[in-house]
């Protein structure tokens, strides 16, 4: 039989499972920090250095809890497509049935006084039935399994960034919040990827502070508007409109993304 829980489990889960995969790039920042952090120790000489920058150093994409990128999008894509954080094309199922949600939440939202929000919440309803269902089926044992990789890997990371003795090395005072990148959207958390990009050699495009924020928001409004996406009744008015609102907010995060 699939492991499953409630929906409230799972609803919790998936969201969690496209913030971390939309804020992807933030492994692979601290996964060349790390390589940093050997190849000029005459800049890391003091303040405290999470321990855990020693194993993703040497066991990047070789440990279950280290996954590399490749294997990262092995897990990813089949559910999300491309990280939001890299996607330049619509192409994949999420992203189809994601746009008419997207659309119709916006649509209604926007709506002058004049205009009728009875046809505009059929809409709704309609992007609904089919996004719901298809994020449903992936509620499962492979999920979790793979959740808890993409969990381990990206909490590694975060702790290693969030280090006073990186921060120090960049020049960031104090180190981003503990809450950071998930849950805060801590200022110096995006002046320090900025830093980094800045001194280090990436293997993605430079991102800047505010193209950093961007992204947060669109990881955080995205968590928030799956888990009410899969909360949602048809027929629950109150929870409908909660809904709404909630993409509604991810589908401005994610046009503010795509100018930024």
């Amino acid at each position: 039989m699939p492991e499953t829980t409630s929906d409230l489990d799972f609803a919790k889960l998936l969201g969690d499972l496209y913030a971390r995969w939309t804020l992807d790039v933030l492994v692979d920042i601290a996964y060349v920090v790390a390589k940093d952090f050997v190849a000029r120790p005459e800049f890391y000489k003091s303040g405290r250095v999470d321990e855990a920058i020693v194993p993703l150093r040497i066991e990047y994409g070789f440990v279950a809890s280290l996954p590399n990128y490749d294997q990262r999008r092995e897990i990813a894509i089949p559910i999300f497509g491309e990280s939001d954080c890299y996607a330049e094309r619509e192409g994949d199922k999420f992203r189809a049935l994601r746009k008419p949600l997207l659309d119709a939440c916006s649509i209604i939202s926007e709506r002058s006084v004049a205009d009728s929000a009875a046809s505009m919440r059929q809409g709704v309803l309609s992007a609904l039935q089919l996004f719901q269902p298809y994020l449903r089926s992936y509620d499962g044992v492979s999920l979790r399994h793979s959740h808890r990789q993409l969990a381990a890997v990206t909490n590694t990371a975060f702790d290693v960034l969030r280090s006073p003795g990186i921060g120090q090395v960049f020049g960031i005072n104090p180190s981003p919040a503990a809450a950071w990148p998930l849950d805060s959207n801590d200022s110096n958390g995006a002046l320090l990827v900025r830093a980094i990009g800045e001194k280090l050699p990436l293997s993605t495009k430079a991102i800047n502070e505010d193209k950093f924020q961007r992204l947060r928001r669109v990881a955080q409004q995205g968590r928030d508007a799956l888990v009410a996406v899969l909360s949602t009744s048809d027929n629950a008015s109150e929870g409908l409109d909660t809904m709404i609102t909630s993409v509604y907010t991810w589908a401005i995060s994610l046009r503010d993304h795509a100018v930024g």
